[in-house]
């Protein structure tokens, strides 16, 4: 077992012995096997995000299966420790500790747990039961560096959550949505700049400043999730709501980002057509590199630009070309959320194929049987025939 791993499962042994000295073995799920928990956001995100490992957890072993202990260990070495009694009911002790560590050593076990759990579909497993005595490869290392890109915006509206932003008492006392929403210069680095309204309120109302409160953007998006998709637009953008759960940039601001696009539309053309050519003569490696560079051009938030539709798309198929089949999923999974992404037939059916190749027959039937309802046997004509073959009976 990994060194970082077995200091892991030391560090809460002993704690356990020490804060929960009524605790049997047997009390205990497995007798006490440390789990990691990988299966609600994957290694990835929680290494680029929230800057640890997904968390390790022993369980109670009852009906409830409640946790008793839960540690994270942080990119620094840092380490936090959550010890509960009354069979997971009471947290009885937090503890902070450290692992000395390289933060070199502690992304190789980032990049093996990715490898070894995440890519292998081993989900909230027994540390015993996920082989981390491998070297990884450098290209394990670029891949799980290259995922950075794809958790930005995660990472940059988190940060927002703790800011301040601006509420319509409307919001807050009529049960209403936010059904506005503006971004202006921040006034200070605690400060997001957005102002979050009804939308029914006139200017006099909101002159007031007794019908505005000063609140977290945590607390508008506990209000009206809707908000986390759009809180990463820059300064200058209004939004106002379209559907019960979408908003649309309105005209002036669409007229200044059509204007940002079109700088650089040309170079994103020019990268893109060579990255075609290197796909049409087979060097997918080398195309993949080109269609990453043009993705990178889109300024943020990218999934607002049409071009971060078909970008994504050709990501994702240099990485199905390459037998990349997680990495490719990865990139249609995020293609669905640019525009026209959602609903679009080859989007569907790679998704679908990704999933075939990495055994999850129940997602891979899901999406395919929706790109055949959307385009019937066409959309499969140059695909394997066994992709078609696993739908046909449901047909």
């Amino acid at each position: 077992m990994n060194r970082i791993l077995n200091e892991i499962n030391q560090i809460i042994k002993q704690n356990i012995n020490e804060y929960l000295p009524e605790v049997k073995p047997s009390d205990l799920e497995e007798n006490g096997t440390v789990y990691y928990m990988n299966g609600k956001n994957g290694t990835e995100f929680d290494w680029y995000v929230n800057e640890h490992l997904p968390g390790f957890m022993v369980f109670y072993n009852d009906k409830q299966n409640l946790g008793a202990v839960k540690l994270l260990i942080y990119i620094d070495g840092g380490v936090a420790l959550y010890i509960y009694g009354d069979k997971g009911n009471k947290l009885v002790k937090e503890v902070q500790t450290s692992i000395k560590v390289a933060e070199n050593e502690l992304f190789n076990l980032a990049v093996i747990l990715k490898s070894e759990a995440d890519d292998k579909s081993i989900w909230d497993a027994s540390i015993c039961k996920i082989n981390t005595d491998v070297e990884i490869t450098k290209e394990e290392i670029t891949k799980f560096q290259d995922s950075e890109q794809y958790m930005e915006p995660t990472k940059n509206r988190m940060k927002l959550l703790n800011q301040t932003a601006y509420l319509s008492k409307k919001i807050l006392e009529e049960g209403r949505r936010v059904g506005y929403m503006y971004r202006d210069e921040p006034e200070n680095e605690n400060d997001s700049g957005w102002t979050f309204c009804a939308g029914n309120e006139d200017n006099e109302y909101c002159n007031d400043y007794k019908n505005i409160e000063l609140v977290s953007v945590q607390e508008v998006y506990q209000i009206d999730p809707d908000i986390w998709n759009y809180i990463d637009n820059p300064v200058g953008t209004e939004l106002i709501r379209i559907s019960s759960n979408e908003f649309e940039i309105d005209k002036r601001d669409k007229e200044i980002f059509m204007e940002l696009n079109d700088k650089m539309y040309d170079e994103i053309k020019q990268i893109s057509a060579r990255g075609n050519e290197l796909a049409d003569t087979g060097h997918y490696q080398e195309a993949l590199n080109e269609f990453k560079k043009a993705l990178e051009l889109l300024p943020q938030p990218v999934y607002m630009w049409e071009a971060a539709t078909w970008l994504y798309v050709s990501v994702g198929d240099m990485h199905f070309q390459l037998n990349d089949y997680s990495d490719s999923l990865d990139s249609f999974l995020q293609a669905q959320k640019c525009p026209d992404g959602l609903g679009n037939p080859f989007i569907c059916v790679r998704i679908g194929e990704c999933f075939f190749e990495l055994g999850n027959m129940e997602k891979a039937k899901e999406y395919l049987m929706q790109a055949y309802m959307l385009e019937g046997e066409e959309i499969f004509l140059d695909a394997d025939p066994k992709y078609l073959a696993l739908i046909l009976p449901l047909v």
